[in-house]
């Protein structure tokens, strides 16, 4: 008793990489037909200035928050539309896939500042969450303008690039950290990974 395997050909959308030829390299085949050479560039979002977007972020969401919201307030109409949704937009229209990684390093600190200065706590969870609800609604515009298979690239760049917090800092902010090496493109502490 012998069972026939039915072969299934894959459909050419399936077979189509996410890369396009503007991510990809291309080589010239041996009748002149260019063929794809996919590779994986060592840090392609080296250029993006996560430092300044750090410390423009902070600045505006301290000057717009200087007292305690909940997250039903924060959600409600009139914020949204004098609050949110300008920052938002300011925040969309820099262009910049690091944005939501300068918005969630904002919301660690927040939440760090929430923990140890007793005096402002509820005021830095506001300013946390405010962070978080931009960043939301940052990543759903970034889905909704590009969509397809290269729009899931651009959003999966967003949630997992390997984004620094000093990336593209002034020289003179680095000098002034005590126990730190720069490499090529890193800022490691030496005290969590030694050489």
């Amino acid at each position: 008793m012998s069972t026939r395997r039915r072969i299934q050909l894959v459909q050419p959308d399936e077979r189509r990489p996410l890369l396009t030829s503007r991510d990809s390299d291309r080589i010239e085949g041996a009748e002149g037909a260019s063929d794809p050479l996919y590779s994986c560039r060592t840090d392609p979002h080296s250029h993006l200035p996560v430092y300044t977007n750090i410390h423009r972020i902070r600045r505006d969401i301290i000057s717009v928050v200087e007292d305690y919201l909940s997250l039903t307030q924060l959600t409600d109409v009139r914020i949204n539309v004098t609050v949110v949704r300008p920052l938002v937009d300011k925040f969309y229209e820099l262009d910049d896939i690091s944005i939501v990684y300068c918005l969630l390093v904002n919301r660690a600190q927040f939440l760090e500042e929430q923990a140890s200065l007793t005096n402002r706590q509820n005021v830095n969870w506001t300013r946390a969450t405010l962070c978080e609800l931009i960043a939301t609604r940052i990543l759903r515009r970034f889905n909704e303008d590009y969509e397809g298979s290269e729009g899931l690239l651009l959003l999966s760049h967003i949630l997992v690039a390997g984004f620094e917090p000093f990336q593209n800092a002034p020289p003179r902010s680095v000098k002034r950290l005590p126990g730190t090496r720069l490499g090529p493109g890193a800022l490691c502490r030496l005290s969590r990974w030694p050489s």
